[in-house]
């Protein structure tokens, strides 16, 4: 196998990132990391963090769990938790997006 047949669902780079990320989220290793990258951000807010780094969730979790994840997701789940979680909102520095993927 070579090339994209190797790649997940998600990894087809044909696709838009807004569709890629959906089909990750939608995946069962996409509910479980999203899931763990938002209790450990939830944690971390008790905790009295005045900032939480949504890439430093994700690289700690990536080495954990040897698990392949996009970094185009990272922003799009900080956009998602800091919807979901207000107490959120101020902790997590997300950029404008540069344009819609």
């Amino acid at each position: 196998m070579t090339g994209d047949a190797q790649l997940p669902v998600w990894g087809d780079r044909r696709k838009s990132l807004d569709v890629r990320y959906f089909e990750w989220r939608h995946s069962e290793q996409g509910r479980e990391l999203a899931h763990q990258v938002e209790q450990v951000a939830l944690a971390q807010a008790r905790a009295g963090a005045a900032r939480i780094s949504i890439n430093l969730i994700f690289e700690q979790l990536r080495q954990a769990q040897r698990a392949s994840i996009d970094n185009s997701f990272r922003a799009l789940l900080a956009r998602e938790l800091r919807k979901r979680h207000p107490v959120l909102t101020d902790k997590i520095h997300i950029k404008d997006r540069k344009a819609a993927a």
